[in-house]
This record gives C-alpha cells, sequence and structure tokens, in this order.
C-alpha cells in the first residue's frame, strides 16, 4: 500500500525512486502526484530508477467526462502523460485529442458514435455539394448555347475553378453522350482550346504557322478529361489537322483491308 504521507514528504524534500513496477496508484496518489504545487521533476523522482521496460504499474483513471474510475495497466510513460493531463484539466486547458485516451469505455464508445455520425452528416454534405456543382457544371459550361461573357484569358482559370467542385466523371460521361459537333461549341471546348493554342504560344505545333489554328485531340480516350490530360490535346493550323485527319482515316481503311 503507497503511504500518501510519505509521498508529501518526498515532494517536498526532493528524495527519489520509491515507486516500482506492480505498484498501485489509487485515485487518492493520482490526485496528489497530478498536483500542480509539485514541479514534474519531483514526481518523476518518485519513480524508481531500474529498468521498465515492458513493466506496469495499476492505476485509477478518472474518466474525464463521467468521472467513473477504471483501473488500468499502463507502463511509467503512460502514468506519467496521464497525471500531466490531470494537471491540464485542473487548469481548464485539456487538449480535446488526449481525452479520448482516458475516457471510460463507456464515454469512449459514445465519443466515437457521435464522431462517426459527423462524419457520415459531412460525407453527406460534401456529396451534395458536388452533385450541385457537377449540375451547375454541365448546365453552363456544356451547354452549345451558351457563351462566354469574360476575355478569352480568364476562361481556362474560370473553368477550372468551377471543375475541380464537381465529378469529373459524371461530366466525363455526359460529354461522351453529346453529339461531337454539339460538344465543339460548348464553353468547355472552347476554354480547353484557347488553353492548347496558348501553351503552343499560337503557332501550329507540326508548321509553326500562326493563321487558323486548331485544337486537336491525339485520340479520343480521353475525351471528357481533357482539363486533366491536357497533353493529349495539340494545336494544328487548319492544314495540318487535316492531313492528321486524312493519315488516320487512311489506317483505319488500311486496317479493314
Amino acid at each position: 500500500m503507497i503511504d500518501l504521507n510519505l509521498f508529501a514528504k518526498i515532494l517536498a524534500n526532493d528524495n527519489s525512486g520509491y515507486i516500482e513496477p506492480g505498484d498501485v496508484l489509487t485515485e487518492e496518489a493520482v490526485s496528489l502526484l497530478s498536483d500542480p504545487q509539485w514541479k514534474i521533476s519531483k514526481v518523476i523522482s518518485l519513480f524508481k530508477k531500474h529498468c521498465w521496460e515492458g513493466k506496469e504499474l495499476s492505476v485509477a483513471v478518472i474518466c474525464p467526462i463521467c468521472g467513473q474510475i477504471e483501473m488500468r495497466p499502463l507502463t511509467k510513460s503512460q502514468t506519467l502523460k496521464y497525471l500531466n493531463f490531470i494537471r491540464k484539466q485542473r487548469t481548464g486547458s485539456i487538449p480535446q485529442d488526449e481525452i479520448d485516451k482516458w475516457c471510460c469505455t463507456k464515454c469512449a464508445a459514445q465519443r466515437q458514435k457521435a464522431r462517426k455520425k459527423i462524419e457520415q452528416k459531412r460525407k453527406q454534405s460534401v456529396l451534395l455539394a458536388k452533385a450541385k456543382a457537377t449540375k451547375e457544371f454541365i448546365n453552363y459550361f456544356l451547354d452549345p448555347k451558351k457563351k462566354w461573357a469574360i476575355e478569352p484569358c480568364k476562361w481556362w482559370i474560370t473553368l477550372v475553378n468551377h471543375y475541380v467542385l464537381a465529378d469529373e466523371h459524371i461530366i466525363a460521361k455526359y460529354i461522351r453522350q453529346m453529339p461531337y459537333s454539339e460538344f465543339l461549341k460548348t464553353p468547355y471546348w472552347l476554354a480547353v482550346a484557347q488553353r492548347v493554342k496558348y501553351d503552343a504560344k499560337f503557332r501550329c505545333q507540326v508548321c509553326g504557322s500562326k493563321e487558323n489554328l486548331n485544337c486537336h485531340h491525339r485520340s479520343y480516350e480521353y475525351l471528357g478529361y481533357e482539363i486533366t490530360h491536357r497533353s493529349e490535346l495539340i494545336c494544328l493550323c487548319q492544314n495540318c489537322h487535316q492531313l492528321f485527319h486524312d493519315a488516320t482515316q487512311k489506317n483505319k481503311e488500311g486496317a479493314k483491308g
């Protein structure tokens, strides 16, 4: 049995080396050792200095929520952390991330359940916001009848700022269901094409011409994902663009033959 009066004398006189593995720290002992009047260095001096590796104390852990006491096996390091937690609790500066560690089983389960509920609501809110942003993106940027109301230099950043809030897969699916000729009229494609031309310094990337520039898909594997796969697009003049399509057509005919 631990002598609390002895503890008080030791703390006052700076003696050391009394608490050892297997001892029981009762609620009263915890209250004394966590008293802010004692320097933590003096509290540490109460623990015997022999090896504590793999050894534990039985400590009365008081739930910070309901006050229920549970006797827990704690290492020396864990015990000191708990005593420091009680010190903080007494001064009203309890770190919220430490509360769960010292809650009783019942309160810990309730807090976990509450967190899951909050997380579910957060995820639902995120999904609803994404669905709304996706609908708004489709209604404006993928409507061939809509026109940009700002200068071309702002098209790309405006498009991307709305795109990151939306569901890229739903957008890609919507684009792939559109008639391609209609897709090419959308604010989405106009902004993408303008950006590709800008990256190419408004020159054909084959012949260097500045006339009649087009934006060309190298392949249609990433149709609908142009924003995240801009490297699959190339800036071509009308002549080079036609040559690319003619070559593609010949390859198709050759494959059939």
